[in-house]
């Protein structure tokens, strides 16, 4: 899928096993999509913990439709950490937002569960293990480098 959400060739499973990068602003997302581009690897572009609650949802749905527009065959999805807090992932929803980490129990965590399901969405209840760009002083080559880490990683099990 793309930045924007349309289908870029990668399938479920790819996105299952996608490398992850935390992006702190639109800066860091465009070059991590430019180097998911270039490589051809789909890439999960990752909220910082707290991002949500900081910036809100609608820097990040925003930052989403940057993507789609600046970088549209870029293989990105934007997953955003909702902590376990499901008022910020109802509103992240309310945006667009339909990648989400939520660590919340019961019945809330079963209700996003369902919608996600039926909007097309994904939910995962960890953070995937994720290169954190802050401080890379050149964040496109750094998610390189992390693609090209993880494709090696990939094709030699015995590296692991």
């Amino acid at each position: 899928m793309s930045a924007g959400g349309q289908s870029a060739g990668a399938g479920p499973r790819a996105w299952r096993t996608a490398p992850a990068v935390i992006v702190h602003d639109l800066t860091q997302a465009l070059a991590a999509a430019t180097a998911a581009g270039t490589a051809g690897q789909p890439l999960i572009l990752l909220t910082p913990e707290q991002g949500l609650f900081a910036q809100g949802p609608g820097f990040w749905a925003a930052l989403q439709r940057r993507l789609a527009a600046e970088r549209p065959q870029a293989p990105v999805r934007l997953l955003v950490d909702c902590d376990a807090a499901p008022g910020l992932a109802q509103a992240a929803l309310r945006c667009g937002l339909s990648w989400l980490v939520f660590r919340g129990e019961g019945p809330a965590a079963e209700r996003l569960a369902a919608l996600l399901a039926t909007a097309g969405g994904r939910l995962e209840r960890r953070r995937p293990p994720a290169l954190d760009l802050l401080g890379q002083p050149d964040p496109a080559s750094a998610t390189a480098a992390h693609l090209q880490a993880k494709r090696g990683a990939a094709s030699n099990p015995q590296r692991r």
